[in-house]
């Protein structure tokens, strides 16, 4: 890939995994792409400087951690879009936020708490004004995860691996609250980055460990990975296809579509009457015309002719939720 390296190309390729949960994880990971500690941290370090690695953090559950989130689409003609787009993203629960083509052209998801209602807060960051908009619900998910195939490394571009998650939740303590908190800082780059967080933390490395390690077997802690700007590395053409698909077809149709490659999130969302998509599929390739291809084979592979393929046209925002900040 150009202007890349390849100790770089194989050390993206690694850190886009799960990290270990051990006490010198670079190291452990450096192995894994050929590199020794020193050199991995000064690799990503540099990746991170050029904007190719956007962070690397701890990612975790919505659901889990008491929180509820949603897909809104908005239409929004060029005047208002003027005073409700700073409003959408100054909103701490708004994560990603594009513009697409379409009669809905703003699409974002909304991450509250539980208590709250999505109608109100939505309402409240239009204004004044009033607009045409709809809460697209998550109803069922079928695959999430991205994960890029870099230079040489052609397979599994996306985790093809659906993590089947406990739907058990629990309330939290306050404590685990204000250690998850605390957590959600960019991973310290550096040999013992358990240290540095258990300082932060004010709780001893290992129990910190441990902690984090019961949390990712419970599903509040999804994983501990770097994120790419999938542009710096490539991949151009992002399209969100919204597929109209029999109600008693979509778990075939939703367990197709998520065996390809290229797909890296997939869900059933609630259909209306003036938008009746139920499926919904993040299509990412290098070339809008790869991604055409893709998306037609799969309409044909689950006999669908209702869909509508929304290529964003600008990424407006986009920011990892930080949970438990309005506790602080």
């Amino acid at each position: 890939m150009a202007g890349l390296s390849q100790q770089e190309m194989n050390l993206l390729h690694v850190v886009q995994d799960d990290f270990p949960l051990t006490r010198q994880p670079f190291r452990d990971i450096g192995r894994r792409a050929g590199l020794t500690e020193k050199e991995t941290l000064v690799l990503l370090q540099k990746l991170k400087s050029e904007n190719i690695v956007r962070e690397i953090s701890i990612l975790l559950d919505s659901k889990k951690t008491g929180y509820k989130s949603t897909l809104v689409a908005l239409n929004a003609d060029e005047w208002e879009m003027e005073t409700v787009i700073p409003r959408i993203n100054a909103h701490p629960g708004v994560s990603h936020n594009y513009l697409r083509q379409g009669f809905y052209n703003v699409w974002f998801t909304l991450t509250i708490p539980a208590k709250r209602v999505f109608i109100k807060e939505i309402i409240s960051l239009f204004g004044s004004k009033s607009l045409s908009y709809l809460i697209l619900s998550s109803l069922q998910t079928f695959k999430i995860g991205v994960r890029f195939a870099i230079g040489e490394h052609k397979k599994n571009i996306y985790r093809k691996t659906m993590r089947i998650r406990n739907d058990v939740t629990r309330e939290l303590s306050s404590f685990e609250k204000e250690i998850l908190r605390k957590l959600q800082v960019e991973f310290p780059l550096d040999p013992d980055p358990w240290k540095i967080l258990s300082e932060h933390c004010r709780v001893n490395p290992d129990e910190l460990v441990k902690m984090i390690s019961d949390w990712k077997r419970e599903g509040i802690i999804k994983r501990i990975a770097a994120f790419i700007r999938h542009r710096n590395v490539g991949y151009t053409a992002n399209g969100m296809v919204c597929f109209n698909v029999p109600e008693q077809n979509i778990n075939e149709s939703g367990k197709i579509v998520s065996q390809y490659q290229e797909v890296s999130h997939c869900y059933q969302r609630q259909a209306f009457r003036e938008w009746p998509y139920n499926l919904y599929a993040m299509v990412h390739c290098k070339e809008q015309a790869d991604c055409n291809t893709i998306i037609s084979n799969i309409a044909n592979k689950i006999d669908c002719k209702d869909y509508q393929v929304l290529y964003s046209i600008k990424e407006l925002k986009k920011e990892r939720i930080r949970y438990f900040m309005e506790e602080k």
